[in-house]
């Protein structure tokens, strides 16, 4: 288009909806959904081991909303699962590794906005004096044997690796680095190379380690000792078998003039049970359930939410099928209370509304309590009165023998109340309607 052509006004016309369509395009690009993951103490990265926690992130989603959030694993299955955005839009899922080595495709979306994310799972392990499987993995080696670190799951690149002596006197080699380097790993993601050759005063057990974050374990078993000094100091640390933290004691010792180490544990503590909640956050039923496991010698608790939208309202964490019935026992959409009956003047209305006053707490609302003035705690009809304010409203003819008091007699002749004659020194005075379980002390 030559803009040359047009008018003034028309120019300005097109100018402002090019620079209104530019505005509109920059907010939806800041608003845009995204994806992050980071381990347990909140680093980011996109490269686990196996085995490890996800902490997947999102941001940018509509707010206090459902987010199906699915993982697809390198061999093709679908993992998924639901939780909850926050206040800002943002929420947390944390994802289980199983040991597939690969690239796992994130898909999250509130059925709006939607976001992707790709992270790897690599591994590595170690073989005798040539290259091999991850089901060759080798953790004993003597003296003079190589140590060959393999492995999958990586991107290209150049990656630092180092073997260290464990501390605590686990190892020959205190806290020391016997080797280390940098290795190249291609686009298949996968390499093998001759790391070491163990020496005739290594002992105990080394620590491999390749990108910081992957490691595997050996032990050196076989060289020369005189005594258990020569082969080191005892050491400790917390590991997991299970649920259970235990405290796996390694104790070196000179056996047959070689340094053996012999590994023993005991149990310190268990992580917990799984527990879970459902209760209503306005409309929504919400099952709330808490994971307790055990991870590198402590506890953590990994918690999910699923949240159901209630068309009727949610009651006690369930959502209403039907329309509200007032008299179940179940507050619903629209009722103020619900106490599980029909009675009308009690604390909860047969409309199902609340009382708003009952000062002489007999249960019995104000608006239609005739005896305002019980004792609290005080037994009472449905008409606030206890018995003896009962009994003192009637007249002394035949009602006072009548009268029922709770209305649950099963006879027509209730004793509730009687009729006594008071004395004043000696001197009748004018009849009156008593309870019958006071008529002596009435009387007298």
């Amino acid at each position: 288009m030559n803009l040359s052509l047009l008018s003034k006004k028309h120019k300005s016309t097109i100018l402002f909806g090019l620079a209104l369509f530019f505005v509109i395009l920059m907010v939806n690009f800041s608003l845009a959904a995204t994806l992050e993951t980071t381990d347990v103490l909140g680093n980011l990265k996109t490269d686990f081991a196996p085995e490890e926690l996800v902490y997947i992130h999102g941001y940018g989603f509509n707010t206090f909303s459902p987010v199906q959030v699915d993982v697809t694993r390198p061999d093709s299955v679908v993992d998924s699962g639901i939780t909850i955005s926050n206040s800002s839009g943002g929420f947390l899922f944390v994802y289980q590794l199983d040991g597939i080595v690969g690239d796992y495709l994130i898909e999250a979306t509130d059925g709006i906005n939607s976001a992707q994310l790709i992270f790897t799972d690599a591994a590595i392990w170690t073989t005798r004096n040539d290259c091999g499987t991850s089901q060759q993995n080798v953790n004993q080696y003597s003296p003079g044997e190589s140590v060959y670190i393999n492995g999958d799951g990586f991107n290209a690149g150049n990656y630092n690796w180092s073997i260290k002596g464990l501390p605590g006197g686990a190892s020959c080699d205190n806290s020391t680095i016997v080797a280390s380097g940098t290795t190249a790993v291609n686009a298949s993601g996968a390499f093998c190379f001759n790391a070491y050759t163990v020496l005739s005063d290594d002992c105990g057990e080394y620590q491999v380690k390749f990108d910081v974050v992957k490691g595997d374990n050996y032990r050196v078993v076989g060289n020369t000792c005189e005594d258990d000094d020569e082969c080191g100091e005892e050491s400790s640390e917390l590991i997991c078998i299970g649920n259970d933290i235990y405290n796996q004691t390694s104790t070196p010792g000179c056996v047959g003039g070689s340094c053996n180490i012999t590994n023993s544990s005991s149990f310190v503590s268990f992580c917990g049970n799984v527990t879970s909640s459902i209760f209503c956050l306005g409309n929504y039923s919400v099952n709330e359930t808490t994971t307790p496991s055990c991870h590198e010698g402590g506890c953590r608790n990994e918690t999910t939410k699923v949240r159901e939208l209630c068309e009727n309202g949610c009651s006690n964490g369930q959502c209403i099928e039907d329309e509200p019935v007032c008299g179940n026992g179940i507050v619903e959409q629209g009722e103020e209370c619900d106490d599980g009956n029909d009675i009308d003047g009690d604390l909860c209305s047969n409309l199902c509304v609340a009382c708003e006053s009952d000062k002489d707490h007999d249960l019995v609302c104000d608006t239609v309590d005739q005896c305002p003035n019980s004792k609290p705690n005080e037994p009472v009809d449905q008409n606030g009165c206890d018995i003896f304010q009962f009994c003192g409203q009637l007249t002394c003819g035949f009602n006072c023998f009548e009268a029922d008091w709770r209305n649950n007699e099963e006879t027509n002749h209730p004793q509730d109340c009687t009729v006594v004659i008071p004395l004043n020194n000696g001197l009748e005075q004018q009849p009156i309607c008593v309870p019958t379980v006071a008529t002596e002390s009435c009387a007298g």
